[in-house]
């Protein structure tokens, strides 16, 4: 794939600074500290989850648009280039089963300061898809960056799947790059009746399998499932794009770059579909349901 590049503007120094502040992954280790090896488990090849009552839809549905320094979307990027982003989540549906993948934001003062276009909000893209946040009955987290978690006091009803180590970060309150404290998120995942938290992979019902990585932040995750043979990775940040799986190019801001980079090469698989939270093409390349909602596979 020909790499394309979008001339940075003037204050785009001053916005990347701001930007790795506020949305860095999760503070590493001191330096001479070796690097945590990835657990046995995620060695391996990624095996194709349970196709067993798979969604019999996904869609990806894009909320916001915005520019991003090209070295934070790749750990080899320029600094003086920006990428575009967009600023997504999904939605996978089996029936009366309504599953979201990560959250989106709503608040305006967030997009400000990120300097995101809001095109429309993620209850309103719900709302596109006949969806109210009642019927919400599942939410995976991938980690739990502003833009992914957020919004998840809008769902009542539903059952929350995180990793254990992002739900112990998150009740810590300690100050964690692009992390924004809500005490009703807090109330969520003090609540067991509501949170399961996972440890390293685990499969669920309905054929989503969780799985934890801890490149991008100490506790993010992806999530596999397969739909008509093929396998599909919902990659949270562990991949801004997909050309960092497809170009085998690590993303710009991790917690442990080793394990993002193991990752990296079990998706280097030309047959699993990577799917990302901030690729703007996914809406080009999947059949539009509306401009800002592209359906991966489903009727």
């Amino acid at each position: 794939m020909k790499r394309q590049y979008h001339r940075a503007p003037p204050t785009l120094c001053a916005l990347a600074l701001t930007a790795f502040l506020a949305h860095a992954a999760d503070p590493a280790p001191p330096k001479g500290t070796p690097a945590p090896a990835a657990p046995e488990a995620n060695a391996a090849p990624i095996a194709a989850p349970i196709a067993a009552a798979a969604p019999a839809q996904l869609y990806v549905c894009t909320y916001g648009r915005s520019k991003f320094p090209e070295n934070f979307a790749f750990q080899d990027g320029r600094k003086d280039a920006s990428v575009d982003l967009a600023w997504s989540f999904y939605v996978a549906r089996s029936g009366s089963e309504v599953t979201l993948i990560d959250t989106g934001f709503s608040a305006p003062v967030i997009a400000k300061q990120w300097y995101v276009t809001h095109t429309r909000t993620p209850t309103e893209l719900l709302a596109d898809l006949k969806i109210t946040p009642d019927q919400v009955t599942r939410i995976l987290i991938t980690h739990i960056h502003f833009d992914h978690i957020s919004d998840l006091p809008l769902y009542p009803r539903a059952q929350i799947i995180i990793s254990r180590r992002s739900r112990d970060d998150y009740l810590s309150g300690k100050p964690l790059g692009g992390v924004m404290f809500d005490p009703l998120i807090t109330a969520i995942l003090k609540d067991p009746a509501r949170t399961h938290v996972v440890d390293t992979r685990e499969t669920l019902p309905g054929g989503l399998d969780f799985e934890v990585i801890g490149g991008h932040t100490a506790g993010s995750a992806v999530v596999h499932l397969q739909h008509a043979g093929v396998h599909h990775v919902l990659a949270g940040d562990e991949c801004y794009l997909c050309a960092n799986a497809t170009q085998q190019r690590p993303i710009g801001r991790t917690f442990n770059p080793p394990l993002n980079l193991a990752l990296l090469h079990r998706l280097a698989d030309p047959a699993i579909v990577v799917l990302p939270c901030h690729d703007l093409t996914l809406l080009t390349r999947y059949p539009a349901v509306t401009p800002n909602i592209a359906r991966i596979f489903g009727e």
